[in-house]
């Protein structure tokens, strides 16, 4: 995936014909939007369809898009395409069924609940993209006593488990959450207006 910033992405969007920039923007943000979907309520056999349409429906209003700092995040705005999309699902399966979907209150959450959901969500989304994007760069043994640790293991438990000096294991933490902490705050500063 491109480095480029999220902001000069959203630029290069502006031509639909850039498959380069709309594959960066799938990339960086599908996973999010999926996981908005989940959280506003989308059933699981829906949720490929309803990513789909929301890159849609992105893809159709990006061009005329102008990012203004400070009136809402771009995360924000995708939360709200995404309800839009489930709410135009959850209507047309009402009208085919006559039936409500059991998630209907949900999908009709208000502007801060959406805009909570969004927040939610991108934290662990970015959370989880940056520590996809440092891992490979720690050994085994770094690793686990990091994840050991965030399973709320000690550092003397970690050191016994891994066969550690428990000095090395508290070393091992510090490293690896300094570059997950720097890898997540480039991210959010990349992605996340």
């Amino acid at each position: 995936m491109s480095q480029e910033t999220r902001v000069t992405l959203l630029q290069r969007l502006r031509n639909r014909q850039d498959e380069a920039s709309w594959a960066d923007f799938a990339g960086y943000y599908l996973p999010f939007i999926r996981a908005v979907l989940r959280q506003l309520g989308a059933a699981s056999a829906d949720l490929e369809d309803l990513s789909q349409e929301v890159l849609l429906r992105a893809w159709k209003a990006l061009p005329e898009f102008t990012y203004q700092e400070g009136r809402c995040q771009f995360r924000t705005w995708l939360g709200q395409l995404c309800r839009y999309s489930l709410l135009n699902s959850i209507r047309h399966d009402k009208t085919k069924s006559r039936q409500q979907p059991e998630h209907f209150t949900v999908a009709e959450s208000s502007d801060p609940e959406i805009e909570a959901i969004a927040e939610q969500e991108w934290q662990t989304y970015i959370s989880q993209l940056a520590w996809s994007n440092i891992r490979e760069r720690f050994t085994e043994s770094v690793q686990q006593s990091f994840l050991l640790s965030a399973e709320g293991l000690t550092s003397v438990e970690i050191a016994k488990r891994l066969k550690l000096a428990e000095s090395s294991v508290r070393v091992n933490k510090q490293r690896l959450t300094a570059a997950l902490c720097k890898e997540i705050v480039r991210l959010d500063n990349e992605l996340q207006r």
